[in-house]
């Protein structure tokens, strides 16, 4: 009976022993799984994206693996929701079509990458305007949601003042001297239109 009891007890003290390390090992491998999980992924560069009407836009989806970021470019078929708002080519390149939005969408290995993509018409009030010496006129931006920046062709004959409000950008021209210049006014980086100013 005692040897009955020893052989239990060593059973016991076996089964004890052995069952803590398959669940470690068990988690363990729950454990790299998760983490490989999440440092292997794809997405596209923007989820989001605000163009003026005729502007173009790159679309590129990228795989994540370890730190590592890599742009996949073949095996991806590229869709548009509404191509009369925006359209798209097989390499992932959006046009604006007309003022509204739309869902760009991009599927690769079985998945579905979206990016929605409004479209703006940015409105110029004046494309030209002239001004005598130390007086001033505004010229005003409308209907575009982003940052608007100016150059002009010729410095020295104006002073621009910019102000910003309820997404309408108001340009301030003060004549400094007589002669002509060009303002060239942006909306996210994209050409939007001119004014050319005559100081008289």
């Amino acid at each position: 009976m005692k040897k009955f009891w020893k052989k239990v007890m060593l059973s016991l003290l076996v089964i004890t022993m052995i069952f803590p390390v398959t669940v470690l090992a068990h988690e363990d491998h729950h454990d790299e799984d998760h983490h490989n999980h999440h440092n292997d992924y794809h997405c596209l560069n923007n989820t989001y994206k605000v163009v003026s009407k005729g502007q173009c836009a790159q679309l590129k989806v990228y795989r994540h693996c370890n730190g590592q970021e890599v742009r996949i470019t073949k095996n991806i078929t590229w869709t548009s929701g509404n191509k009369s708002i925006a359209s798209v080519d097989s390499a992932g390149k959006v046009k604006g079509i007309s003022k509204g939005s739309t869902i760009i969408t991009a599927k690769y290995d079985g998945r579905k990458y979206q990016c929605t993509v409004k479209v703006e018409k940015p409105t110029i009030s004046k494309s030209k305007t002239t001004v005598k010496k130390g007086a001033s006129t505004t010229v005003t931006v409308k209907n575009t949601c982003r940052k608007v920046t100016y150059s002009t062709s010729k410095k020295g004959i104006i002073a621009v003042k910019k102000t910003c409000k309820n997404n309408v950008t108001t340009l301030r021209i003060t004549g400094k001297k007589k002669g002509k210049t060009v303002i060239t006014m942006k909306a996210g980086g994209y050409k939007i239109g001119t004014c050319t100013v005559t100081v008289k």
